[in-house]
């Protein structure tokens, strides 16, 4: 790929001369008001690996961490044993995560091409344990513990904190890039439709024709490639919906559609060879949207060394994000645009919250391991958490988005607002229990407030390109410059105040709550609290930083399933030892047997959210006085809106 540098240059210049002053408004729009949807998708890295450190989402100071029956332990101990590479020094049992770049120097240069673990089927399914989650060092290795903070990546930070970003987002497939990418571009990696004839399941990054055959020596297969089944794509051109792959030569074989029989054997000219194939380059895409002439679904596919897969760094995919983000908000049809950014899965770098899984036998979501029958029947997914941020102009102003998502979340969404546009379609290869428990993202959006405000962004540095080829090179520069490119694993020097630091913050919650957070519930001008010892909950005054002590909360879900929106209600922090919880009459026990069921939902749209005791259906109302004490009342009496925060440091 030979790289337009003049056009590339002049296309960044632009935006330096562009002025935005533009208020943010009340607004009466709904999901029909988006006539552009831009789908991201960049490589391999977990969210507590990007985002761990960031303020207000679910990170290292996780309250609901998992507890590992085997170390009696949360998972951020994860154990040294067995044969690990780089070796402990006697004595070490255990790694916490750590920040690559801790060293200072110049450590975020050279370790921008470092590596951690393997992202396969294997490893993955090893470190997810029957949901332990406590051998990230054995199953992959010490370095996929490691973790970038705000100063490491400040595009990444400044882009969460501009706009929303999901804590809840997991990869489809609890295995390595093209599993995931066939379940975005193709609703599923096909474990029901291997059983059809249509190829599949897609296990591995198998890209040749032909299947792969199971280690077992049991005759099955799988991999079998190109897929046969219908593609979102072919959905959308099916529905007269415009949409439109862009990708330059190359596109690090990171396109879907490019394994699915019915593309690879497109005539010339068609439209799935033009639109879904064919190399029209990225800076088609920045002219498009700044002439608003996007389709009305644009998939977005980078080249290699922008890719943010190991060992092509955070800081040159920064900039191919950066450029991307620009051409949205700056382009002409911004106002009717939505751009979701999101990873295909974690590339071997640790996450600690793994989704819920489907019951057993559930159809299309458990196979029995093709790699080791000893194994027996394993999940298929959804797997562990990779970044998402939605940027629109509904989707403005420092929010994390927390219902449990996947891939599959984001064909949700184009079918929502297919049929929001008068252009219903619906993706029948999606398996049931994915389409009824994930989020279809719609709640990301505030449809109420149209906040048009451009952020300010400190500027990315400029990939290095090879001036023979014009191909991006950062991560074959990195790594001759820095032979040594694997930071130093702090085994025995760890503190747990340190290794889990936190950003001091908070975001305001979008979506169905989950767990995971330090919750304050605030209606204008107060927030819900209670005392000292615990005894009472009463009215606090709220603060501007959403910290009034004595005002957190932390809720405990009643069932292990992504759409579950029951939950128990603890106070997060009273004297003693003893937990408490809220029971159904607005009271406090330390018994967790009698503590009250309450459903959480967001209303949606600037409504706020309502918090509804499930044996009776009566609302919990906040007062908005300090000191008077929460009711129960009924479902029709008006309500203060209520917003949720999430609180952390």
């Amino acid at each position: 790929m030979v790289v337009n540098i003049i056009s590339i240059f002049f296309f960044l210049a632009g935006f330096a001369n562009l002025t935005f002053s533009l208020p943010a408004n009340i607004s009466a729009d709904s999901l029909a008001s988006i006539d552009h949807v831009i789908l991201f998708m960049q490589e391999n890295r977990a969210f507590d690996h990007y985002y761990g450190t960031l303020k207000g989402v679910r990170g290292f100071s996780d309250p609901n961490v998992h507890i590992s029956t085997n170390t009696k332990k949360s998972v951020f101990h994860q154990p040294v044993t067995g044969d690990v590479d780089p070796a402990p020094p006697a004595g070490v049992s255990e790694l916490l995560p750590w920040h690559i770049n801790a060293a200072g120097g110049d450590s975020e240069d050279r370790y921008q091409c470092m590596v951690a673990g393997s992202n396969g089927w294997q490893e993955n399914h090893a470190f997810w344990d029957h949901g332990e989650i406590d051998t990230a060092v054995s199953s992959l290795t010490p370095y996929s513990l490691g973790y970038y903070k705000r100063a490491d990546m400040p595009f990444h930070f400044a882009l969460a904190d501009a706009y929303t970003i999901g804590d809840a987002y997991h990869e489809s497939i609890i295995a390595e890039t093209n599993p995931n990418r066939m379940s975005w571009g193709g609703s599923t990696n096909g474990i029901l439709q291997a059983k059809m004839g249509l190829n599949g399941p897609t296990l591995d990054n198998n890209d040749s024709p032909g299947c792969i055959k199971s280690q077992n020596n049991d005759g099955f297969e799988y991999s079998c490639w190109p897929y046969k089944w219908k593609t979102v794509a072919e959905y959308l051109e099916d529905n007269s919906i415009s949409w439109q792959v862009y990708q330059d030569e190359d596109n690090f074989g990171d396109n879907p559609f490019d394994s699915f029989e019915n593309f690879v054997n497109a005539p010339s000219g068609s439209p799935l060879a033009e639109k879904g194939t064919a190399r029209i380059g990225l800076q088609r895409f920045y002219d498009d949207a700044k002439a608003g002439k996007l389709p009305q679904v644009s998939y977005i596919v980078g080249p290699t060394d922008l890719s943010e897969h190991p060992p092509w760094g955070p800081l040159d995919g920064a900039w191919l994000q950066e450029n991307v983000v620009k051409a949205v908000i700056e382009g002409k049809n911004y106002d009717k645009s939505a751009l979701i950014i999101s990873y295909d899965e974690t590339g071997g770098w640790a996450d600690h919250v793994i989704s819920p899984l489907p019951p057993a036998n559930t159809p299309g979501e458990y196979i029995k391991d093709f790699y080791n029958a000893s194994l027996g029947i394993q999940p298929n997914g959804p797997g562990f958490r990779v970044p998402l941020v939605v940027v629109s102009p509904w989707s403005r102003g420092n929010k994390v988005f927390t219902e449990i998502a996947s891939h599959e979340s984001q064909i949700l969404f184009l079918e929502k607002w297919a049929a929001a546009k008068g252009k219903p379609f619906i993706s029948k290869e999606m398996t049931e229990w994915r389409r009824e428990q994930l989020s279809d993202l719609t709640k990301a959006f505030d449809f109420s407030k149209k906040d048009l405000s451009v952020p300010h962004f400190a500027k990315t540095r400029m990939p290095s390109i090879d001036p023979t080829t014009g191909d991006y090179n950062g991560g074959s520069v990195c790594q001759a410059k820095y032979p040594d490119h694997q930071p130093t694993v702090p085994y025995g020097k760890q503190t747990e105040s340190v290794a889990l630091a936190v950003e001091a913050g908070y975001k305001q919650l979008t979506g169905n709550p989950s767990e995971g957070r330090y919750l304050v519930f605030e209606v204008p001008n107060a927030a819900l609290g209670y005392d000292a010892t615990g005894t009472k909950l009463r009215m606090c005054k709220s603060s501007s930083l959403h910290n009034t002590p004595k005002t957190k909360f932390v809720i405990h879900a009643i069932e292990d399933s992504p759409s579950n929106n029951v939950f128990q209600i603890r106070l997060a922090s009273v004297n003693g030892s003893k937990k408490k919880f809220i029971t159904a009459s607005l009271a406090i026990t330390d018994n967790q047997m009698i503590a009250g069921y309450f459903i959480l939902t967001d209303l949606g749209n600037g409504q706020g959210y309502s918090i509804v005791d499930q044996n009776t259906g009566k609302n919990v109302s906040l007062p908005t006085q300090i000191g008077a004490s929460p009711q129960l009342v009924d479902s029709t009496t008006p309500l203060p809106i209520m917003n949720i925060y999430s609180v952390t440091g």
